[in-house]
């Protein structure tokens, strides 16, 4: 069977003309090919999230050391003695860490657009989530049990009762606004920076905006 010239130049054109447009989608931009209207759009918003941390980041560290008491009144007989060894009270001394910050996987990129004299310019929006607890440490300095010998704890109440404490610790951190306040400017104030390391986003105009941070508040009634 003999392939004629003709045949040959019918299948090698399409083929050469097929692999020219292959390599040339992958050496040159699409943006050549169909346009660069949204070229600043999509650089700078993919950029801000490839700079991103993916992990959790703690911007705030609140150290404290506690006494916590575990009192209990005597018993008293049916002439309002007190009675002997029925006394209870254990001592608590215990060191903590809370950690406060934000899950950076949380953390909205957007774009807006603003003018100056008729030009039309992208700007960012990083809207972070709302500050919370990322993690506590609770460590035992010391236990002092001063119970009479008929109401002296379990050794199965004693979980329970640090788990109690470590509670009671944590509470009164998610209380105090201060700490919030301190941790949203430290974290605003690092991914500023981080932002303004970056030379293609040094000229661009970026905002920070918060989730609504609402710390627990005390009980009433």
């Amino acid at each position: 069977m003999f392939i004629t010239y003709k045949i040959i130049k019918k299948i090698i054109i399409p083929v050469v003309l097929i692999a020219g447009i292959f390599l040339a989608l992958q050496f040159l931009p699409l943006q050549q090919f169909f346009g660069a209207t949204t070229q600043q759009e999509i650089s700078v918003s993919t950029l801000a999230r490839q700079v991103l941390p993916a992990a959790e980041f703690v911007s705030l560290h609140y150290k404290y050391s506690e006494l916590f008491e575990d009192r209990a009144e005597n018993l008293r007989n049916i002439w309002n003695m007190p009675i002997p060894q029925t006394g209870r009270e254990v001592w608590v001394i215990a060191d903590g860490t809370v950690k406060f910050g934000i899950n950076c996987r949380d953390i909205r990129i957007d774009t807006a657009s603003y003018y100056i004299d008729t030009t039309r310019y992208e700007s960012l929006i990083v809207t972070f989530p709302p500050i919370q607890v990322i993690s506590h440490e609770f460590d035992i300095r010391r236990i002092r049990d001063m119970s009479g010998v008929f109401r002296k704890p379990k050794p199965e109440e004693y979980p329970e009762m640090l788990k109690k404490y470590k509670q009671e610790a944590e509470l009164k951190a998610r209380r105090d606004r201060e700490l919030y306040s301190q941790a949203r400017i430290t974290t605003q104030a690092f991914f500023e920076q981080l932002f303004n390391a970056i030379p293609a986003l040094q000229s661009t105009k970026i905002e920070f905006r918060w989730g609504v941070t609402v710390p627990v508040e005390e009980k009433r009634g």
